[in-house]
């Protein structure tokens, strides 16, 4: 594993930080037929970033038994806003299309268990034009690919830097023909899109052919989105 030049972000104010993430952030999270671990995930990454409810989108599913669960969810986080879904590609192609810089996808049972200060990978993002996503995944103990079982290896031409003045550090690898879940940018677990500038069409393009077939296909399955 390389180690590379340390990587320099200046230092905000948390207020800059709250308005940062407020004007730059755009999360979509899919959801079917599952309010309550829905509620869960958004209590747990409300109450542990520094996203603002207005930031995010859930474009759901909800049978006739889940209909009222749903309501309920709804009350509970009014800035919010709540898709029913009616035509999946067309629904997330209008939100990547009108979705700030920084796009970032969930499904309902994701969940948070520590603190994540979204400011970071955003300005990470803005200074590094050659990266395409930021994961919020991944890490370099990430030896087991879970959805199919399998081991898998580490990117072996990684390239590892420093954040200055932090002890945290960031992961970088080329993604092409590696394995399983390192081959896999912009899946819906946490992965924050780079979407500035002439980069939002590249993005949409590469959902468009590459990802909105698989994840109309997935969300119609009876269980909706499973990781």
């Amino acid at each position: 594993m390389t180690q590379g030049a340390p990587i320099i972000i200046q230092q905000i104010s948390e207020n800059e930080k709250q308005q940062y993430v407020k004007d730059t952030y755009s999360v979509i999270i899919f959801s079917k037929n599952r309010p309550l671990q829905l509620f869960a995930f958004l209590e747990s990454f409300t109450k542990l970033s520094n996203i603002q409810q207005e930031c995010i989108n859930v474009l759901y599913k909800a049978d006739d038994d889940y209909l009222y669960p749903m309501e309920q969810v709804k009350l509970h986080f009014p800035k919010i806003n709540f898709f029913a879904e009616y035509s999946f590609k067309s629904q997330v192609l209008d939100l990547m299309e009108n979705a700030k810089k920084h796009v970032v996808f969930f499904t309902d049972d994701d969940m948070f268990k520590n603190p994540v200060d979204l400011e970071y990978p955003g300005r990470l993002l803005d200074a590094m034009g050659e990266v395409f996503c930021f994961s919020l995944r991944l890490g370099t103990g990430l030896n087991h690919c879970y959805s199919v079982n399998r081991p898998q290896n580490l990117p072996k031409d990684g390239l590892q830097r420093m954040l200055s003045g932090t002890k945290e550090t960031l992961y970088l690898w080329d993604y092409k023909n590696k394995d399983w879940d390192w081959n896999y940018p912009l899946s819906v677990n946490g992965h924050i899109a780079d979407c500035k500038g002439s980069r939002r069409l590249e993005v949409s393009k590469y959902i468009r052919r590459k990802y909105v077939p698989f994840w109309e296909q997935v969300s119609s399955h009876e269980d909706g989105f499973i990781y």
